[in-house]
């Protein structure tokens, strides 16, 4: 199960960057950063100005893109954490009501899973590594599954709302 979330996680954050880069292409906020005085400044600093927009995003510590990805499996598991209670009252004859606390077992629950799977002494780090040396094909395979599974957690969610009465 670990090496399969950290799959997820890696999928995920190489989904957002790659959707990152595509949009830096189309983003019209780009422009500002061609302007002369904008441009002056940068020389001044001596940066370039998207390759540091570019690091914020694919750092693997704190990068924008890691913590997007870590928060997305978190979301995914406490859907399916949901979807399984919500499930099993179907099949089961109890008749119990959501309560608030529910919501923060299930959170709770989800976030310790993400924690000792994933994140727990920098763990993705290790399997990030290891995912890099993936050639082209096998990575835009584990990406389509991830997807595929993205879709399906979401999918039972909401058939499992939809089947309470």
């Amino acid at each position: 199960m670990e090496t399969k979330l950290n799959i997820l996680h890696y999928c995920i954050y190489l989904i957002h960057y790659q959707v990152h880069l595509l949009f830096n292409k189309i983003n019209p906020f780009n422009l500002l950063h061609k302007l002369p005085f904008q441009r002056k400044k940068y020389d001044e600093l001596g940066i370039n100005i998207q390759d540091e927009i570019n690091k914020a995003f694919s750092d693997r510590h704190f990068g924008l893109s890691i913590i997007i990805s870590g928060g997305l499996v978190i979301s995914l598991i406490f859907l399916v954490i949901v979807s399984l209670y919500q499930v099993s009252f179907i099949v089961l004859p109890v008749n119990l009501n959501f309560e608030w606390f529910h919501f923060a077992i299930f959170g709770f629950l989800s976030f310790s899973i993400c924690y000792f799977t994933i994140f727990k002494n920098d763990k993705y780090l290790k399997y990030f590594e290891e995912f890099q040396d993936w050639a082209e094909p096998k990575k835009k395979q584990m990406v389509l599954i991830s997807l595929g599974v993205v879709f399906l957690i979401v999918l039972t969610f909401f058939a499992s709302l939809l089947w309470i009465d």
